[in-house]
């Protein structure tokens, strides 16, 4: 007697007391309840661990597209001096007081070792 039985839908709903040998085939049908729910718990661990493992792959394969497109991307083949140009219009016409870590030229540096370099090296910046 399973939950799709259809003689198993007069306990779901309703008062019904079961007969005696109804009573005797549901304490033996517990068990084997039990099992299928022990065994389906299982089967969830085993697909959240290949979820685990799936994401992770996912991971490495986004780090390693990240790293691919980077590697092609147009604005290496820019000349460090078009580069450098292309900072110092970057640079707000007026000056602070206090430098802003967020603003050109600061945020330039803390772009990559490259650009780092290139704002270093161009005096017109600072």
């Amino acid at each position: 007697m399973s939950t799709s039985d259809p003689s198993f839908n007069r306990f779901k709903d309703s008062h019904y007391l079961p007969s005696d040998v109804e009573t005797r085939q549901i304490r033996g049908l517990i068990p084997l309840d039990e099992q299928e729910g022990l065994r389906i718990d299982g089967e969830i661990s085993a697909a959240r661990g290949t979820i685990r493992q799936l994401r992770h792959q996912r991971e490495e394969i986004n780090k390693s597209l990240t790293i691919r497109r980077a590697s092609i991307s147009p604005l290496r083949r820019l000349p460090p001096e078009m580069l450098g140009y292309i900072f110092f219009l970057t640079v707000p016409s007026i000056r602070y007081l206090q430098p802003n870590s967020c603003a050109s030229p600061l945020i330039l540096r803390q772009i990559c070792k490259a650009w780092k370099a290139i704002a270093e090296s161009m005096s017109k910046l600072w």
